[in-house]
C-alpha cells in the first residue's frame, strides 16, 4: 500500500501561497483599470466636445488615459511573462497614486471631482496585501494630494481653473480628503482580513476535504473486497480495483458501463446476500454478494432530488470453499480412522457367535436336526448383520458424491412415503403425509430417498405399536431461503445428552441397531449443503427437521 505522502498534496509555505494569491488578484485589477481609463476617455471626449472650463487641461487626461493604457498592457506582458507578483503589485499600485494624481491635475486640482481615484488606489492596496499596506496607501495619497494642492496653491502648476479659491478651501479639502483616505484604509483593510479568513477557511477545507477523498480513494484500492455502485439505470458508477480482478474485467470495462447480468438481477432481486458461482475464461470462482441502498443528493437540485445507488461488495470465497472441503476431507479420513476401531468392536461380537455356532456344528455329532437348524439360523442372522454394518459403513466411509439435478422435492417424499405403505414390517404405523408441490431443490434423488428411509425407519421403531408417524415437506415462510422437511414421531423423545451424540458413528440405543443410519442421514445432509436438527415434537416425541436450500440459478 502506498505511503500517506504519495497520495496526500503538502501544503504550499506562506510566501509560495501570498505568490499565488497575488497571481490571482492582479488580472481583475487590470481589468477594472482599463474600465475606469475608458470611462475617463469617454469623459474627457464629451469634455472637448461640449467646451467646459475644463477643456484646457483635458490634454493631461489624454496623457493620462494612454499611460493607464500603456500600463495595463506592460503589467500584462510580465504576469504573463511570469514576473514576480509581488514586483507587478508594487508597479501596479505605484501607477495608480500617479494616474490618481494625474487626472486630479488635469480636472482642476482642488476644484476636482475626480480625487476620489485616490480612494481607488487605496482600495487597490487593501485588496492586494490588506489592511497594512493600504494604510501604507493612504499616507502615500495623502501626501501626493497635500503636495498637488500645495503646489497648486503657490502656483508651481498651471491653475487649470479661472481663479483660485481661498486658502481655506484648500485646506479644508486636504482634512476632509486625508480623512477619508484613512478612513476608507481602515475599513477596506478590515474587510479585506476577513475575505482572507474566509478564503483560507475555505483554502483548508478544501485542502482537508482532498485529504479525505484520497485517504477514501486509497482505502477502497487496498481492500481485498470488490466494492462497486450501480444506479437505476444499472450502469456501474465506482468500482475499486479488487472488483476488477474478482470480475476478471479491467476497471475502464466497468466504470460508465453496464453492469454484469448477474449484477443487475441481484440489484434489482429480493435478497440482500447471495453466492454466485462465477464462470469465465476456464475460470470458475465462487463469490459472495452483499448489497445496501445508498440515496445521493444531486448537488444543485431540490432536497426532493436524490440518485438511487445500489452499493455491491464482493468478496472471492473460492479459497474459503477449497479449504472448507478440504478440513471436512480431514474431518472424514478422521471420522473413517474412529470408525476403523468401532467397526472392529462391532465385529467381535458377531464373529464369536459364528464361530461358536460353527464349532457345536462341527465338533458335536450327538445335535439333533432342530439343534443344527437354530445354529444355522444363528450363523446366517450374524452373517446378514455383519453385511448390514458393512454396507452402512462403507456408505458413511465413503459416500458417492451427490449427483444434484433440479426437481421437485415432494415428488421423491411421495415415492417415498407409498413405499413404506406397501411394506409390511410399517403397517401397524399409520404414516400422515403433508407435501406442498412446487418445492424445487438441487438434490441428488437416491441419496434423499435413503436419508427418508432411516429416518422414517428411526420414527417407527420409536413409536408405540399403533401410533402414526407423521411426514410434512413445506416452505418455512414465503420468503425462506429453505425447504423443511419434517420428520416426528410419538416415542419417548430424545434426552439432551443424547442429542450432542446421536449424529455420531455407532451412538444407538436399539439393541439391534448398528448406529450408524443417523450417522448417514446427517452425511447426506451436509453434502446437499443443508442443515439438521432435532427438536421436540406435538406429540411430546422427537421431530427431526431437515433443511434443505431452494433451488436457484445462482448456485447449484
Amino acid at each position: 500500500m502506498a505511503q500517506s505522502s504519495a497520495y496526500i498534496e503538502r501544503p504550499l509555505t506562506w510566501e509560495a501561497q501570498r505568490e499565488s494569491s497575488l497571481a490571482r488578484r492582479l488580472p481583475w485589477l487590470l481589468f477594472f483599470r482599463v474600465v475606469v481609463a475608458t470611462l475617463l476617455l469617454l469623459l474627457a471626449l464629451v469634455a472637448d466636445y461640449l467646451g467646459w472650463s475644463l477643456s484646457g487641461l483635458t490634454y493631461i487626461l489624454y496623457l493620462v488615459i494612454l499611460g493607464s493604457y500603456g500600463m495595463v498592457v506592460l503589467e500584462g506582458l510580465l504576469l504573463r511573462g511570469k514576473a514576480s507578483p509581488t514586483v507587478l503589485s508594487t508597479i501596479h499600485l505605484v501607477s495608480a497614486v500617479a494616474i490618481a494624481f494625474g487626472v486630479v491635475h488635469g480636472t482642476g486640482g482642488v476644484t476636482s471631482t475626480f480625487s476620489y481615484l485616490y480612494l481607488l488606489a487605496i482600495l487597490d492596496g487593501a485588496i492586494i496585501a490588506g489592511g497594512g499596506v493600504a494604510l501604507v496607501m493612504a499616507s502615500v495619497c495623502s501626501i501626493s494630494y497635500g503636495t498637488q494642492l500645495v503646489l497648486q496653491l503657490y502656483r508651481v502648476f498651471p491653475k487649470g481653473i479661472e481663479s483660485l479659491p481661498e486658502p481655506q478651501e484648500f485646506v479644508s479639502a486636504v482634512v476632509v480628503h486625508l480623512g477619508a483616505f484613512y478612513l476608507i484604509a481602515v475599513l477596506a483593510g478590515h474587510l479585506a482580513g476577513l475575505l482572507e479568513k474566509a478564503r483560507d477557511l475555505v483554502a483548508s477545507t478544501e485542502f482537508d476535504l482532498h485529504q479525505i477523498l484520497e485517504l477514501h480513494a486509497a482505502v477502497l484500492e487496498s481492500l481485498p473486497l470488490g466494492v462497486v455502485t450501480i444506479d437505476a439505470k444499472g450502469i456501474v458508477n465506482t468500482a475499486n480495483q479488487a472488483a476488477s480482478w474478482i470480475l476478471n474485467i479491467p476497471i475502464g470495462g466497468l466504470i460508465g458501463l453496464p453492469a454484469p447480468e448477474f449484477l443487475k438481477d441481484f440489484r434489482t432481486g429480493d435478497k440482500d446476500s447471495l453466492i454466485y458461482t462465477l464462470e469465465q475464461d476456464n475460470r470458475r470462482c465462487e463469490i459472495s454478494l452483499n448489497r445496501s441502498r445508498v440515496e445521493r443528493m444531486v448537488p444543485g437540485q431540490p432536497s426532493s432530488a436524490q440518485m438511487e445507488l445500489t452499493l455491491v461488495v464482493i468478496e472471492d470465497r473460492t479459497h474459503w470453499y477449497a479449504m472448507e472441503r478440504d478440513l471436512r476431507a480431514k474431518e472424514r479420513l478422521a471420522g473413517i480412522g474412529e470408525l476403523a476401531a468401532a467397526i472392529a468392536h462391532e465385529i467381535r461380537n458377531p464373529l464369536a457367535s459364528m464361530s461358536g455356532s460353527l464349532e457345536l456344528l462341527e465338533h458335536s455329532a450327538s445335535l439333533s436336526s432342530a439343534q443344527r437348524d437354530k445354529l444355522r439360523h444363528i450363523v446366517s442372522r450374524e452373517v446378514s448383520q455383519l453385511n448390514r454394518l458393512l454396507e452402512n459403513f462403507l456408505i458413511y466411509a465413503r459416500p458417492a458424491p451427490p449427483k444434484r439435478i433440479r426437481m421437485d422435492l415432494a415428488i421423491v417424499v411421495r415415492e417415498v412415503a407409498e413405499a413404506v405403505n406397501q411394506a409390511a414390517q410399517y403397517k401397524e404405523h399409520p404414516l400422515v403425509l403433508h407435501a406442498d408441490g412446487g418445492l424445487f431443490t438441487q438434490i441428488d434423488p437416491e441419496q434423499i430417498r435413503q436419508l427418508l428411509w432411516n429416518l422414517l425407519k428411526n420414527a417407527f421403531e420409536a413409536s408405540e405399536p399403533h401410533e402414526p408417524v407423521e411426514l410434512r415437506v413445506a416452505l418455512h415462510s414465503s420468503n425462506s431461503d429453505w425447504i423443511v422437511l419434517d420428520v416426528s414421531d410419538r416415542g419417548v423423545g430424545v434426552s439432551p445428552e443424547i442429542q450432542n451424540t446421536m449424529f455420531d458413528p455407532f451412538q444407538t440405543t436399539k439393541p439391534a441397531g448398528t448406529g450408524l443410519g443417523l450417522s448417514i442421514v446427517h452425511r447426506i445432509v451436509e453434502n446437499h449443503g443443508g442443515k439438521i436438527d432435532v427438536k421436540v415434537s406435538k406429540y411430546g416425541g422427537a421431530l427431526f427437521r431437515v433443511l434443505l436450500p431452494v433451488a436457484t440459478k445462482e448456485f447449484s
